[in-house]
This record gives C-alpha cells, sequence and structure tokens, in this order.
C-alpha cells in the first residue's frame, strides 16, 4: 500500500484492502505529529516569554498606571499610593482628553500649586494647579523626582493646543513622597471628559 512522504499515512489504491490496522496506525501517526507539533509552539511560546520579560526589565520604561474612561466624567482621581518615587528619576504623565473639558491637574487634590508659562518669569498664569489640559488636545506632563522623595512636586508640560502649551508647574509644600493623588478637576462645573479619555503614566527608571 502507498502512504505519504511525512506521516506515512495510508493512500488505499482499489485493489488495496481496507483493514482497521492501518486506520490506527494513521491515527497514531497523526496524534504523534500533533503532539511533537504542540510541543514545539508551546517550548517556543515559553521562550518568546521569557525573552520579553528580561528585555522588560531592561526596559528604562516602565507603564505605572493607564485609566481609559468608561463614561462621562467631570473629573478623574489618579491613585499614586503604591509608586515609590524614589525608584524613579523621571515620570510622564499622559492626557488625552476626549469631549469638551478643560481644567487642571491637582496634587492630593490641594491648590498648593502654580504653573507658569515656560521662558516667563512675571508671575504664574494660576494657582489652580500644576497644570493645565484642554478638550481634545494631547498633553504631556513630565514629574522630576531624581529618585528621590523629598523633592519638592515640579514638572513641565508640552500638549497640542494652539501655538502649542509649554508649562512649568511648582507645588508650594508637597514633596514627592506625599504625593498620593492626582486630581484632575474641571475649570468649569459642566464640563466633561467623554468616554474613551486615556490617561497613563509612565515610570523611568
Amino acid at each position: 500500500m502507498k502512504q505519504t512522504e511525512h506521516y506515512k499515512l495510508s493512500q488505499w489504491e482499489e485493489t488495496d484492502r481496507i483493514m482497521m490496522d492501518d486506520f490506527n496506525r494513521d491515527n497514531a501517526n497523526i496524534e504523534t505529529a500533533l503532539g511533537a507539533a504542540f510541543a514545539a509552539v508551546t517550548a517556543e511560546t515559553v521562550a518568546r516569554t521569557a525573552d520579553v520579560a528580561v528585555l522588560a526589565a531592561k526596559s528604562p520604561f516602565v507603564k505605572l498606571r493607564e485609566i481609559v474612561t468608561a463614561q462621562s466624567a467631570a473629573q478623574v482621581n489618579l491613585d499614586l499610593s503604591d509608586i515609590n518615587f524614589a525608584d524613579w528619576q523621571v515620570l510622564w504623565l499622559d492626557v488625552a482628553i476626549l469631549g469638551t473639558w478643560a481644567g487642571f491637574l491637582r496634587p492630593n487634590g490641594t491648590t498648593d500649586a502654580s504653573y507658569y508659562q515656560l521662558g516667563i518669569t512675571s508671575g504664574p498664569i494660576s494657582n489652580n494647579g500644576l497644570t493645565a489640559y484642554y478638550n481634545d488636545k494631547k498633553h504631556r506632563t513630565i514629574f522630576f523626582p531624581g529618585k528621590s522623595g523629598e523633592k519638592r512636586i515640579s514638572c513641565i508640560t508640552v500638549g497640542e493646543s494652539d501655538g502649542g502649551t509649554f508649562y512649568r508647574g511648582v507645588c508650594g509644600t508637597l514633596t514627592f513622597s506625599q504625593l498620593k493623588t492626582f486630581l484632575l478637576v474641571p475649570a468649569e462645573p459642566y464640563y466633561h471628559m467623554d468616554t474613551g479619555t486615556k490617561i497613563t503614566i509612565w515610570g523611568v527608571r
């Protein structure tokens, strides 16, 4: 009886007898081949997972938080209580607001913070928070703990607003070790972020 080249499966011709043993042998060959293929795929998956873990451990960038709003919201509270700022040189806060919303970033919900137009020393634009964000724009706020929790909270914000956003934010008294939450509060009570607003925090070792 003829057989296939690789797995030796039966190829009957009209004059061949059809025997149960032939079927059993074919099924055993198929089982062996599929088992070997599954084992090879599993081994490769394990190896790739290990490689990804090694690369992730070496990468200086770590995603610490990601929030995507599931419904319309006037404000968003980011819990930072489990972040040890002494572990990080720099933190990036990426904010991509959808909808009609403008407002401020407040550390621990406090207004003990101000932001200035970068390069201007005449005085703060506002004492309502560390920075401001605007509707349907993307912003990145960069914090500089420098692997120390004892530095006063400070940041720089860049954004897509007309002409570009460049703010320098400082906190009057709070240090990074005291920072537990970021609160995004609206400038007006009727402002709301649309569903799908995305906020991500990255740590840089």
